[in-house]
């Protein structure tokens, strides 16, 4: 008997564009492109609660429960497509259109039919190939639901539908923006041309360009791209107005340094960068002894063109020396050039040279600052423990800003180690905001605030101050790997991904980036491409511990647990930082290995006990094997130190405790702490953490529909579904299968799982 149903439904149709061209041209290429694309699209179908009707052709008919989750499916799907086409030729490329609309369907024996369908058919080929359409229907549902914007197409005539409908094509962050103009304001100092009959004094045209930065950044008004950006194009052939449109500034100073015996030429000029016309020039002749006034002079009579040109004001007040010694100056820019880096290798190497730079000036405030800055970044990436990195970086710190309290570059040190040391946040932040105040044009200030926005649960106002950070280094790798991150956290993962690619762009060797980028692709069940990441990133640093920890805990959530054991034991050979210590540990918990974890574990808590994710490793691995005492004393001692002041993290601590206590048996409290996250969280707690307590607590539908909200909103502790502590019968349950599948980490006989006893 025939069964027969109508409702109402959101229609999603799916076209691949140019395959039948694809499919003469190379027919088993197409064949095997068709394939991957199905299983891509399949992955998201079952992320977003959509059921696949039947295949028509190259396409597919898809059913949704409603409008926002068949339109966050679609978006999904051309993020993952367009992140799988940037590696690959054209030819190989695949290009889907998508059509959705919400209307009336009858449903027989599991068929589709009626107008729902048609019309959802029938706006599929107006999207661009890698676009979405929607009808005005889903408009209505979804329009400040979704996390791009909605264009209207105006009214379109559809084949066999009586009356015009509006249509509306989603905007993706890749496709042609309007551009807007740079003001003029914005400032570029391009790395000035040694012209010198020795190559080697090209040292001393470095230090004459940063001189000229140091100096123009500290008029507020003006925002003065960093010299790790302009630094990209010395030797570069590209014109003024290309490097102009590259770095979006509206102003350009260039020129040339000739040292000949003691004499000494430099040469400036000031570009307009939208007309490439000479706003002023000047050519300076100096004995060599006179170097660094003549620096102080050059500096400052830019600056006074700029004030007039520029701003329309007088003259600005003038700047202190950095140091009158040639040989300090050039260490401390070579420091920066590794300190840059971020490497382990990199950053120490960047200690040294300081170190050396102050010896020879033992006045030299900003080689001090860039002391402070290694010693806290050493902490701050892991390569350190606490406790005398961080006495060396405040010291250092403190020494700049008593020799220097006009630096801003001394105060931003010193709200780096402030940030370490500190488990309020505000005086980091006042720091920070002091160092801005003083420079506006200081990159990295505005990228360690954003670290404090960011931590504080304020994640707009981190976005705001990371892009800024941004716009004066947009060559920074660093930066750019943090902005990604911090977009992806709310949920703009296609800007992510450009900003992390951006970033392996400038820096191949940039391993941070590849992580991230491998991350996301993990989050979208795309676990071939994320190993294939990892690995580049191994193979680019492959004296780090950070990358093989990562491509351990991969191993560990594809269920290959005995090659991430081998993977981690590895890792943790190249290091004896607290960081990884934790970091390795918790993967070694989820393994299976508690004994290895906790004596791991405990001797990086002796060495550092002041780490929060060391502890939260510890209280883990204690609860796996029954010490849920010590568990519940760690996170009690975590909550008092780190709640209130750290929203982030005290929600992380109310998630994990909730956990524990509902592995102990004690299901009251954690029913109370439940409530807690839900009051607190305003949709910022761990949906994973939420879940797994639910699933303790035996209330196993709301403990998978938070899991599947979690692998929706692409959280990373969900992607340890394999591995997770669970109760034994959870996973034969089909929920559990469908979870899986949910993430493509289908079972499989091979797979050794941890289950919790």
């Amino acid at each position: 008997m025939n069964r027969t149903e109508r409702r109402l439904a959101a229609v999603m149709v799916t076209d691949i564009a140019g395959y039948t061209t694809m499919a003469q041209r190379d027919e088993s290429a197409a064949l095997e492109a068709l394939e991957e694309h199905r299983s891509l699209l399949r992955t998201q179908f079952a992320r977003h609660r959509g059921r696949e009707i039947k295949s028509m052709g190259d396409g597919l008919l898809v059913e949704f429960p409603s409008a926002v989750d068949a339109t966050h499916c679609a978006i999904d799907i051309q993020q993952a497509l367009h992140s799988r086409n940037a590696g690959l030729p054209e030819a190989r490329r695949v290009l889907v259109r998508i059509g959705i609309h919400v209307g009336d369907v009858v449903d027989r024996d599991g068929d589709l039919l009626g107008d729902g369908m048609n019309i959802a058919s029938r706006i599929e080929p107006l999207a661009r190939p890698g676009g979405v359409c929607v009808s005005a229907q889903v408009y209505e549902h979804v329009w400040n639901k979704v996390r791009l914007p909605l264009v209207s197409m105006g009214r379109q005539a559809l084949k066999h539908v009586s009356a015009p409908l509006e249509v509306y094509r989603v905007v993706f962050p890749w496709e042609e923006q309007p551009e807007v103009p740079p003001e003029r304001t914005r400032l570029a100092v391009l790395p000035l041309v040694n012209v010198s009959p020795s190559p080697e004094d090209a040292y001393f045209a470095e230090g004459m360009t940063g001189e000229l930065i140091y100096t123009l950044s500290r008029l507020p008004s003006l925002r003065v791209i960093a010299q790790t950006s302009v630094t990209k194009y010395k030797d570069s052939r590209k014109s003024v107005a290309e490097i102009a449109r590259e770095l979006n500034v509206g102003t350009v100073v260039e020129g040339s340094v000739r040292k000949a015996d003691h004499r000494l030429r430099i040469t400036l000029q000031l570009v307009d960068a939208r007309t490439e016309e000479h706003l002023w020039s000047e050519a300076y002749d100096r004995n060599l002894e006179d170097v660094f006034a003549l620096q102080a002079e050059i500096a400052q009579q830019v600056a006074e063109v700029l004030q007039v040109e520029l701003l329309g004001r007088g003259r600005p007040r003038s700047c202190p020396d950095p140091t009158p010694d040639v040989d300090a100056y050039m260490l401390y820019l070579q420091g920066r050039h590794f300190w840059n880096r971020r490497s382990e290798e990199g950053v120490r190497r960047a200690a040294e040279l300081f170190r050396e730079a102050i010896r020879i000036d033992g006045c030299y405030a900003s080689a001090y600052a860039g002391l402070a800055d290694a010693h806290a970044v050493l902490v701050n990436w892991g390569y350190a423990a606490k406790g005398d990195a961080l006495n060396e970086a405040r010291k250092a710190a403190e020494k700049a800003i008593a020799l220097d309290p006009n630096l801003a570059e001394a105060h931003a040190s010193l709200g780096l180690v402030l940030l370490e040391e500190e488990d309020d946040l505000s005086p980091a932040e006042q720091a920070f905001r002091k160092a801005i105040d003083l420079n506006p044009s200081y990159a990295p200030a505005h990228h360690w605030l954003a670290n404090v926005l960011f931590s504080a649960g304020r994640t707009e106002e981190a976005l705001q101050e990371i892009m800024k950070g941004l716009q004066l280094d947009p060559l920074s790798p660093t930066i750019a790997t943090v902005a990604g991150d911090t977009l992806y956290h709310v949920g703009r993962y296609d800007e992510a991904i450009a900003q992390w690619r951006r970033a392996l762009e400038l820096a191949p060797g940039f391993a941070r980036a590849r992580i991230s980028l491998a991350h996301a692709h993990e989050a979208v069940g795309d676990w071939e491409l994320a190993e294939t990441e990892l690995k580049q990133a191994i193979a680019t640093d492959p004296d780090g511990s950070q990358a093989r920890a990562e491509y351990g805990e991969h191993l560990l959530r594809v269920g290959r647990t005995e090659e991430a054991l081998t993977e981690l034991r590895t890792a943790a050979a190249h290091t004896s930082a607290p960081f990884p210590s934790h970091h390795f540990g918790l993967a070694l918990v989820f393994a299976g290995a508690e004994e290895e974890a906790l004596s791991l574990l405990d001797k990086a808590a002796e060495q550092d006990d002041d780490w929060p994710g060391l502890r939260l490793a510890v209280l883990l691995a204690d609860a796996l094997v029954g010490n849920y005492d010590r568990a519940l004393e760690y996170l009690d001692d975590l909550k008092q130190r780190y709640a209130q002041q750290r929203p982030r993290l005290g929600l992380e601590i109310c998630g994990f405790r909730s956990l524990v206590v509902a592995m102990a048996g004690q299901h009251s409290e954690a029913q109370e702490l439940l409530k807690e996250q839900q009051q607190l969280a305003q949709g910022t707690a761990s949906k994973t953490l939420i879940g797994l307590t639910h699933l303790w607590l035996g209330e196993l539908e709301a403990g998978f529909a938070k899991l599947s909200e979690a692998v929706r909103e692409r959280e990373s502790l969900v992607r340890m579904a394999k591995v997770l502590p669970l109760p034994s019968e959870i996973r034969q349950h089909p929920w559990y299968t469908d979870l899986l599948r949910s993430l493509n980490l289908l079972l499989d006989e091979s797979t050794d799982l941890r289950t919790a006893q």
